[in-house]
């Protein structure tokens, strides 16, 4: 799942005095024209992701694996404490999935840090979905950005990592020390909340979010012959490991302390007589795991305005989340701090699009994101 990209010639200076297809600004601070200059000197070089290496770290008693780029992370004094960027993975991806744009950032003297989060390192993968609670999730990534020194960093997240991306750039304690964050295909929690049941609820994404309530099922990695972990699970040694991972989705969409709502349970009839593009598979899967429809359920709290500027990142053929509807736009409203809108033409995977100029196209974007919102190193 991990890819490695060169930098773009449209990133020199397109990519950061446009937002959203329009001009933003007719001037650079001093600042962000430095980077610019660091990152246009370097557009026709390789990332080197050999400059990227491994660590482990010891963490809320389990031990995570942790990629980080040693050269810049090192340099404190001459980087500054603004140039540091911590990446959240989804599921079930690694943190192999941020190499690329991990590189890229090291050339322009940035510190980056993945880790494989509580689930996806053997080391710290706890056996009860109570070791899975969104507080503790959240725990364990700001410890990454303690135990990497960073007071004060940029935050990127995809999938569900993107979904504690969103409670933790939400939350009141981490204003001083996040400095942007950037949501790749997840739209803010309290707008997808909507979107997955209540009045404005968006039928076409409470289909395709049907699989949030196969994967919260008892045992889910290992139910009909161990469906799930045979189409998704092949990095672990078996399906009782690969339930580990599974355990975020009780954790974000479960009760009493869901920060995520749990769409309706839908019958194989309801779902059949959508219509919806591509709703057969659906159905099949309805029909293999059964369920009894229900109502679903909120999330157990709102998570509020982010005053983080905050860069919402869609693929227009995401088939999992709908990113491009009215209910996921909406992600505006709760973005008081800033804003930003990339739609590209691709799948879930927005780091390995099968259009490579589409990837290029985000990892710039994200890029131009965090260099706009880095203040000048002391």
């Amino acid at each position: 799942m991990a890819a490695s990209w060169g930098l773009g010639p449209a990133i020199a200076l397109l990519a950061f005095l446009v937002v959203g297809g329009t001009v933003a600004n007719s001037q650079i601070d001093t600042c962000e024209d430095t980077a610019l200059l660091q990152l246009s000197h370097q557009a026709d070089a390789a990332a080197d992701t050999a400059k990227i290496k491994d660590r482990h770290i010891s963490l809320n008693g389990y031990t995570f694996d942790c990629l980080w780029t040693p050269r810049t992370c090192r340099l404190p004094r001459l980087l500054g404490s603004d140039k540091n960027v911590l990446f959240l993975h989804g599921f079930p991806e690694s943190k192999e999935v941020w190499e690329g744009m991990m590189a890229q950032l090291e050339q322009a003297g940035y510190c980056g840090v993945a880790c494989d989060q509580r689930g996806y390192s053997p080391g710290a993968s706890p056996d009860q979905p109570f070791d899975y609670l969104p507080d503790k999730l959240r725990s364990d990534a700001l410890g990454f950005a303690g135990k990497f020194g960073f007071e004060r960093f940029h935050l990127v997240a995809h999938d569900i990592g993107a979904v504690l991306g969103w409670d933790i750039s939400a939350s009141e304690r981490q204003r001083a020390s996040l400095l942007s964050f950037s949501a790749l295909s997840i739209p803010h929690l309290d707008a997808f909340s909507a979107g997955l049941r209540g009045p404005n609820a968006s039928l076409p994404q409470q289909v395709a979010s049907q699989y949030f309530t196969l994967f919260v099922l008892p045992d889910s990695a290992s139910l009909h012959d161990d469906f799930w972990y045979n189409i998704m699970g092949s990095r672990w040694p078996s399906p009782e490991s690969f339930q580990k991972p599974m355990f975020w989705y009780n954790s974000v969409l479960g009760m009493p302390t869901g920060i995520l709502a749990m769409p309706p349970l839908l019958s194989a009839v309801e779902l059949n007589a959508t219509g919806f593009p591509g709703v057969a598979q659906m159905v099949q899967l309805r029909q293999l795991f059964g369920g009894e429809p229900n109502d679903g359920h909120s999330a157990s709290r709102s998570i509020g305005q982010v005053t983080t500027p905050a860069l919402y990142v869609c693929g227009s053929a995401d088939t999992s989340i709908l990113c491009n509807q009215p209910y996921a736009l909406k992600t505006e409203d709760f973005c008081k701090g800033g804003y930003q809108y990339l739609e590209v033409d691709c799948g879930h995977e927005l780091t390995n699009c099968i259009d490579p100029m589409q990837t290029q196209i985000v990892v710039d974007t994200v890029i131009s994101h965090i260099v706009k919102h880095s203040p000048c190193s002391r």
